[in-house]
C-alpha cells in the first residue's frame, strides 16, 4: 500500500510540474490590484540595448522598459525614467494611464549619500532639505560616529526623487538620497537573456498623474519571452 501511495503521489507531482511549465512558456502575468492579469498578447522587444516588455488582457495594457536587457535589478521610480511601468486600462475612454513616474509623495527608498560624523545610534531623528517634510528615520552608527544603516521611520510627505536630505544629528552633515516615493516604486529583475527568449519578474506601485489614483502590481513574471 506504501509502495502505490508513493507511486501516485510521484504521478501527480510529475503531471503537476508537466501542467505547470505548459502553463508559464512562455509567459507573462502578475497580481494586479489583488487580481491576475495575464497577457493573451505579449511581446518582447530590444532596441538600441534597451528592454520593451508589452503584454494585453481583457482589461489592461502593461509595459515594462528597462535600460539594458542583461540580466540584473532595475529600479521604478527613481529619476533614471529609462526604468518604468505603464499600466492603461484597454477602454482608452476611461482616461487612465498609471506610470513609476516623478511624483511627490511620502518616501519609500532611501540611500546613504554621505555617511557623516559624530552620529550615534538614534531613531525618530529629523532631516532638512528636499522638496517635503515629516520624515523622520531610524539610523545606526559605527565606533566613528558615521551612519551605517538608516530605515525610514515615519516617510512624511511631497518628497521628490533625487531629493538630498541631511539627517539634522550628529555633526549635522551625514546625507541621505530619496530614490522612491510610496507612490512610484518598482523593480524588474531580468534573471535570464538567452539572445532568443527573456524570463525574469516584477513588481511596482504606479500612480495615474491626473486622478492620483494608484495601481498595485506584485509577483510579476515573464517567462521564455521570444525577443524580436
Amino acid at each position: 500500500m506504501k509502495k502505490i501511495s508513493i507511486i501516485l503521489f510521484l504521478a501527480i507531482s510529475l503531471f503537476s510540474c508537466q501542467n505547470e511549465v505548459e502553463f508559464n512558456d512562455p509567459a507573462f502575468q502578475a497580481s494586479l490590484n489583488n487580481e491576475i492579469w495575464k497577457a493573451n498578447i505579449k511581446s518582447a522587444k530590444i532596441t538600441n540595448g534597451a528592454l520593451v516588455l508589452e503584454g494585453t488582457s481583457i482589461h489592461y495594457n502593461l509595459a515594462l522598459r528597462t535600460n539594458s536587457a542583461s540580466a540584473g535589478k532595475y529600479l521604478l521610480g527613481t529619476t533614471n525614467q529609462a526604468n518604468m511601468a505603464i499600466v492603461a486600462p484597454v477602454n482608452a475612454s476611461l482616461g487612465l494611464q498609471y506610470t513609476t513616474g516623478i511624483n511627490p509623495g511620502a518616501v519609500y527608498g532611501i540611500v546613504i549619500q554621505n555617511a557623516g560624523s559624530g552620529y550615534i545610534t538614534s531613531g525618530a531623528l529629523s532631516v532638512s532639505g528636499g522638496s517635503g517634510s515629516g520624515l523622520k528615520v531610524n539610523i545606526e552608527a559605527n565606533s566613528r560616529g558615521s551612519v551605517t544603516k538608516i530605515v525610514v521611520n515615519s516617510p512624511g510627505s511631497g518628497y521628490l526623487p533625487g531629493d538630498v536630505l541631511t539627517i539634522t544629528a550628529g555633526n549635522n552633515n551625514a546625507k541621505i538620497l530619496v530614490q522612491t516615493v510610496q507612490n512610484s516604486n518598482g523593480e524588474v529583475v531580468i534573471t535570464k537573456n538567452t539572445g532568443t527568449t527573456i524570463s525574469g519578474t516584477f513588481k511596482f506601485t504606479a500612480f495615474d498623474a491626473n486622478t492620483g489614483a494608484v495601481v498595485s502590481c506584485k509577483e510579476g513574471v515573464f517567462y521564455n519571452l521570444p525577443l524580436q
